[in-house]
């Protein structure tokens, strides 16, 4: 199966314990940074948003409600600096801060980070390395503050000349046991299936579909596996991954999150509310 390095690095844990296992959140974590699109084009811009959850469900907005986050930061790095240590080789003053409102969400502005980086660069490399069939990667760190900790998170995106086409997954539903999502009885276990729409899946210079991976969290019950990946054919304009399983744990909302990673760095994320009883 081809598929490129998930493009969401931890930096910093979360606060989970290191017994549980990854599937399982008990404290608050970064779990995908999304991007619309799913590239930077060359003369345009592109919207990031850093999805923090726990082990109640979503952390959306910043602010001082119950379920916000206190503060996200968000900064680009020189492309032509090698990143292993973010404060070392990323500091923020040597990256281009970007805006974040109070929805979580920043943008990027090609143009903005083109002259930000001017200097480290060789005069005409930025345009002409976007125009590289991987394009021009590009480091984003994010800091999240809630609940008296900080989650740092790099997401990597790439720079892209105009003609490049790249889209994000697009999550169509979550089947439980074959259907729609119903009342769950506390203990016992059900068939997951992350359905895809095929036609959000970019076309790879060989013809063929790229292929996709979905990471699985959830604060309550078990679940038997943390990735699943869909079959290497697909149905129509639906692709099924295959499935995994999930135990009901006790009873209450349980929210499931799904986040689905393809091969040309989408990334999408999407949260499910189970009813257990």
């Amino acid at each position: 199966m081809r598929l490129a390095l998930l493009a969401l690095v931890a930096l910093v844990a979360c606060g989970d314990d290191a017994s549980d296992p990854i599937t399982q959140l008990t404290a608050p974590r970064v779990i995908a940074v999304v991007t619309e699109p799913s590239a930077l084009v060359l003369d345009a811009s592109i919207s990031l948003e850093a999805v923090t959850v726990d082990e109640q469900g979503p952390r959306t907005a910043v602010g001082t409600g119950d379920r916000s986050v206190s503060a996200v930061r968000m900064r680009a790095c020189s492309p032509w600096r090698v990143v292993a240590d973010p404060g070392r080789d990323c500091p923020a003053e040597a990256a281009l801060a970007l805006v974040v409102d109070a929805a979580g969400r920043a943008t990027l502005d090609a143009a903005a980070l083109a002259d930000a980086v001017a200097a480290d660069g060789p005069p005409g490399a930025f345009a002409a390395l976007a125009s590289t069939p991987g394009g021009l990667p590009v480091a984003i760190i994010i800091d999240v503050d809630v609940d008296g900790t900080t989650l740092l998170v790099r997401r990597d995106i790439a720079l892209v000349a105009p003609d490049a086409v790249r889209t994000n997954p697009r999550v169509a539903e979550v089947r439980v046991d074959g259907g729609a999502p119903a009342s769950l009885v506390a203990g016992q276990a059900y068939e997951l299936s992350i359905v895809l729409d095929g036609t959000s899946l970019d076309v790879l210079p060989d013809g063929a579909r790229e292929q996709v991976r979905a990471a699985l969290y959830s604060g309550r019950g078990e679940l038997a596996d943390h990735i699943v990946e869909p079959p290497d054919s697909q149905v129509g304009e639906v692709v099924l991954t295959s499935p995994t399983t999930y135990t009901a744990g006790a009873a209450g909302t349980a929210w499931l999150h799904v986040v689905v990673t393809d091969e040309t760095a989408g990334m999408t994320s999407v949260a499910v509310p189970l009813v257990v009883e």
